[in-house]
């Protein structure tokens, strides 16, 4: 079913605690992301990619958790929910959550520059 969204969290190894809180359809590819963009350096995110950088070098990973499946709908609030249990202060997390991350290139087109953008 691709209406499915998880609320995931990755837990620290070493604490046993949930440092970020993330949404996905695709929990598994999406952790194998942050894993290779931490190698990469690629990041959107400077707090959580200094944790995992920590972390892989010193041969250790986050632990995945699924915190909740839910769908396209309630997705948002669900993820407000999970970052808010957890308190947004003791989180990696950027923001209290709900907001649909940026598309890869890492910049959003302005309705001004798609009109003029020949695509």
């Amino acid at each position: 079913n691709m209406l499915k969204v998880y609320i995931y969290g990755l837990k620290c190894p070493e604490k046993g605690i949930v440092r970020y809180v993330g949404k996905s359809k695709n929990p598994k590819q999406r952790y194998s992301e942050h894993l290779s963009h931490t190698k990469a350096r690629r990041y959107d995110n400077i707090h959580c990619y200094r944790w995992m950088a920590k972390l892989l070098k010193n041969n250790l990973k986050p632990e995945l958790i699924i915190l909740e499946e839910c769908n396209i709908e309630n997705w948002k609030e669900r993820e407000k929910h999970w970052i808010a249990k957890f308190g947004l202060s003791n989180l990696l997390n950027m923001n209290e959550g709900g907001i649909e991350p940026p598309d890869n290139t890492g910049f959003k087109w302005t309705e001004e520059q798609k009109k003029n953008h020949p695509s």
